[in-house]
């Protein structure tokens, strides 16, 4: 029977059917264009996931640790981003309440400079993660997936794509890390001021569309 962690949105989980697999074996990607709200999501997620108990290790090659922190405990906490800084005994108050609640969740975040470091270099952080912290991770959060480097460097658009997703997804199984990995990838030109933008809309490889398990969109309309 598979067993399943709640992304925390309950249409969501239905689509998956049931949620994230808690054992790994899979690769969910979003797929938007440039300020889509790709990040934000995959912060929530993260905050969603932090409420049940779990160990979340976010690594973003985007925004500085300190951007997506503010946005996880923002969204932890129902305090206004803004106010965050003016609101820190609240805030620690807060954070002291989640942890009597949730004595095992864990939120570590990392950043990295984009197009730096390869899947290997993601697997040997997160494997002296584990042995440091003595930790079990529920789930990895990438941000996002084209700012890895393929082990193998090609310089072929669609295989390298190809390999980061393979490689990535490689690592949520039980071999590795038993969970599963969320990440994000660029939309290509045509998604631009497109409503619920397809699969063919992937920016950079189609090789990433291949190889993930689930692909959403996200796109915003003048409206929101």
């Amino acid at each position: 029977v598979d067993r399943h962690i709640s992304t925390g949105y309950k249409w969501f989980d239905k689509m998956l059917g049931g949620g994230l697999l808690q054992g790994g074996r899979a690769l969910y990607t979003f797929s938007g264009p440039t300020n889509s709200g790709k990040s934000i999501v995959l912060g929530n997620i993260g905050a969603n996931l932090i409420q049940q108990d779990c160990v979340v290790v976010v690594l973003t090659l985007e925004m500085p640790e300190m951007v997506y922190a503010k946005r996880i405990s923002s969204k932890l906490t129902n305090i206004n981003i803004g106010s965050l800084k003016h609101e820190t005994d609240l805030l620690k108050q807060s954070i002291d309440q989640m942890r009597v609640k949730y004595p095992r969740s864990r939120l570590i975040i990392k950043e990295f400079p984009p197009n730096t470091i390869s899947v290997s270099t993601v697997r040997a952080y997160l494997t002296q993660l584990v042995q440091k912290k003595k930790i079990k991770i529920d789930a990895v959060i990438v941000d996002y997936l084209t700012l890895l480097q393929a082990i193998n460097v090609t310089g072929n658009l669609y295989g390298d794509g190809k390999a980061i997703s393979e490689q990535l997804r490689a690592l949520s199984y039980p071999l590795h890390f038993g969970c599963p990995f969320i990440s994000a990838v660029q939309a290509n030109r045509s998604a631009f001021d497109v409503d619920n933008p397809q699969i063919n809309t992937t920016g950079e490889s189609m090789g990433i569309a291949h190889t993930t398990d689930f692909q959403a969109a996200i796109w915003s309309t003048d409206e929101d």
